[in-house]
Formats: structure tokens, sequence, C-alpha cells
């Protein structure tokens, strides 16, 4: 079976990612659900994909909201066997990190009424910065009328260096705005200490996106924080 340019798409995020929500695929990639029903049923016939119930992932360290995806969720799609030599495995840290990522990213979407861009999308359109880098890839990021939020998910901190030449990084990029959310009161502190002076970076909870802390402006809700300049 030849591959199409969106077939390899696919794969090379479910490299990347381990799995995805059926959802999320048919979202991103299709223009209907019948198209993707067609696609993704010929890329299973053929060995590249599989498709297994959610209720299959090992779910016991996630927490109540991460859980209420798969309410939604009823399936998710997994690289196949003619894949299985360059699967990689997976860390319990990373499928955490990915099931956390994907609650985040269905709020967000939700409350900005706005579609999500993960990672993988994006690694070949960023732009160039001054210094000859690539700007930095956030875990996802959100483009509204006014705005370029990307959105970073801290399950455990970076050192204080990876944190400042991020920063720097995303001064001089296209992102309007930065929001690190954290999982724990703790790291939230940090976070807050170390970004206290970057008016164009914000920290929230993960159990609340809704609201915000950023230096310049204190707390305030989301929204509110993406309508004021920052750069």
């Amino acid at each position: 079976m030849r591959l199409t340019a969106r077939d390899k798409l696919i794969i090379e995020v479910l490299q990347n990612q381990e799995f995805c929500f059926y959802k999320d695929i048919c979202k991103n990639f299709f223009p209907s659900k019948s198209s993707a029903s067609q696609s993704l049923k010929r890329l299973m016939q053929s060995g590249h994909i599989i498709l297994e119930p959610a209720e299959k992932l090992n779910s016991h360290s996630f927490d109540d909201l991460s859980l209420s995806l798969f309410i939604n969720n009823h399936f998710i799609v997994r690289l196949g066997d003619r894949h299985k030599l360059i699967k990689r495995e997976t860390s319990s840290w990373r499928r955490k990190h990915q099931i956390l990522l994907f609650s985040v990213k269905e709020r967000l979407e939700s409350l900005l009424k706005e579609e999500a861009v993960f990672e993988i999308q994006i690694r070949e359109l960023r732009n160039t910065l001054h210094n000859g880098k690539y700007e930095p890839l956030p875990d996802f990021f959100i483009k509204g009328e006014s705005y370029k939020l990307a959105v970073e998910l801290e399950l455990n901190l970076k050192t204080q260096n990876r944190y400042f030449q991020k920063m720097i990084d995303y001064r001089n990029s296209r992102f309007t705005h930065v929001l690190y959310v954290a999982t724990h009161i703790k790291s939230l502190q940090r976070l807050a200490g170390t970004f206290r002076h970057r008016k164009y970076i914000a920290i929230s909870h993960y159990s609340n996106v809704k609201e915000v802390i950023s230096h310049r402006y204190g707390r305030q809700t989301l929204i509110q924080w993406l309508k004021e300049e920052t750069k």
C-alpha cells in the first residue's frame, strides 16, 4: 500500500506520542468523519495503525479530571505491527504528561473557542529567530485574532538556566503570550518566582486553567490576560 502525505503525518504523530484519541485524529487531519473512517480503515487493514478501546490504557495513575476524557473518547489509535521496530517505549512520566496535556488542551479549546495545534504539527513550520535558531516549540499553541498563545505543561521543573534561555527565545518569537501550567502548588510557587520579571509569561494550576497569575497584571482570568499588551 502506498502511503499518502497525510498517512505519513499521522504515523509520525504516533511515533512521537505513542497514541492519540480517535476523535482528535479525525478532527485534526480530515475534513469529515466519513473520509477519516475510510482512510483509517485502510491504514488498519495494512497494519500501519491499530484501533483500541480507550479503557485499555493503564490509567490508575491519572486523576479524575483526566479520566473524564474517556467519556467522550472511546477509542485510541496506536502504531500497528509494521512499525514495531521503530516504536519507542514510552515512560510512565511521558504517558501521564500526554493524558494531562489532552485535558488542558480540551479545556482551553472550549474556553477560547479556538483549536489547538500540537508540537508535532508545527515542527516544520517554525519561524527562525534573529540569532539563527528556530523559535521554541511549546507543547501546543492556540492562535486567536489578537494573540498567539504558547502552552507548556510542567510535571517536573527544569533548571533555571533552561527556563531563562527559553524565556529569551519566546521573547524574540511570534508568540504574544506564554502560559505555563503547573500540576503542583509548590511548582506553581517556584515558577512564579522564576518568571516574575516577564510580563508575557503567566502561570496557572492544572485544576483551574481559567485563572492565571502574571507579574505585571497579577491574578486575573486567562481571557482578560490575553487582551493585555504583553510585548
